[in-house]
């Protein structure tokens, strides 16, 4: 049994005023006046095939950002396009279009695929 790492993503980044910058140090070295601000930090050593993958994509941008995050929540839960562009207000024609984009993102060739490969990205 594995356990999956936690969601340091959700980490609240402490905004009391704006940062003049950032220091990657030892956690045990961090001055006590610093550690009401620590962010946690995972570093992950990347094998090459790895590496090549995530070059190759363009960077470690993310795939779907903004209002597209909706449309592909709806799509990795399987429902319609039809009703998809009901819900959220667009043109059928709108949503297959970025149904299309996304396709093409994520290199799979159906919107069943799709919805799967979404769903394992965590929407």
């Amino acid at each position: 049994m594995s356990s999956s790492p936690p969601d340091l993503m959700r980490v609240p980044v402490p905004e009391r005023r704006p940062f003049g910058g950032w220091v990657l140090m030892d956690p045990a070295k961090v001055p006590k006046a610093w550690r009401d601000r620590v962010v946690p930090l995972a570093l992950v050593p990347l094998l090459p095939e790895e590496a090549g993958a995530v070059l190759k994509e363009g960077g470690t941008l993310p795939r779907i950002t903004g209002d597209d995050v909706r449309l592909a929540r709806a799509i990795a839960r399987g429902v319609s396009l039809a009703q998809i562009a009901r819900d959220l207000g667009l043109p059928l024609r709108t949503v297959q279009r970025k149904c299309a984009q996304f396709r093409e993102r994520f290199g799979v060739e159906s919107t069943a695929e799709l919805a799967a490969a979404l769903a394992k990205e965590g929407f």
